[in-house]
Order: C-alpha cells, then sequence, then structure tokens
C-alpha cells in the first residue's frame, strides 16, 4: 500500500492511477489527484514541510468545504469525506487548469 501525495488517502499498488516523477513512481486514488499532482507536483512534494512551517497559521474553519469526488459532500470545516475518504477541499477556491 501507498499514500496519495495528494489527498494522503491510502492506495493499493495496483492502482490505475500513477506516474513518475524524478524517477520515483507515485500512486494515486483517482484521476483528479493524479492531474493535481502533474499541474504542481512539487507543492504536493514539499506539503508536510511546508505544513511544518506554517502550523501556526490558523485554519478558517467558517468555510464551507467539499469533496472533489463527491461534491454532494459539504461541511462546515475542514475533514474526511465520509464516502471516499479524501480530504475536504475549501469550497470557491479556483482550480489551475491544466492542458
Amino acid at each position: 500500500m501507498s499514500t496519495d501525495p495528494v489527498c494522503g488517502m491510502t492506495v493499493a499498488e495496483d492502482s490505475a492511477h500513477h506516474c513518475v516523477h524524478h524517477e520515483i513512481e507515485y500512486l494515486f486514488c483517482s484521476e483528479h489527484c493524479l492531474r493535481k499532482f502533474q499541474s504542481d507536483a512539487q507543492q504536493y512534494l514539499n506539503k508536510s514541510h511546508e505544513c511544518a512551517h506554517n502550523a501556526e497559521q490558523a485554519v478558517d474553519e467558517s468555510l464551507m468545504y467539499t469533496c472533489p469526488m463527491d461534491p454532494e459532500i459539504q461541511q462546515q470545516g475542514s475533514g474526511s469525506c465520509p464516502i471516499c475518504g479524501m480530504a475536504l477541499e475549501p469550497m470557491g477556491v479556483p482550480v489551475a487548469l491544466t492542458r
């Protein structure tokens, strides 16, 4: 089992969603997470490092959050999707388009 570097979900080794970045293979839970990683891999590879440095920054728990895979899931504040387990993302935050 591996961990999806975008959402943190546990991913089976036979996942259909994977890519190689700097000679390391990364596995993803979904096409959505794979595309997010491909658009800015360094953002996700440095996530744990950045989190340690930004731990003092408060998260706005008044924002509405949703699941990228199950958009019918909406809640106030961050958390995990009760259907798929992915981390919820803030609603209304623009997503970078990739081609």
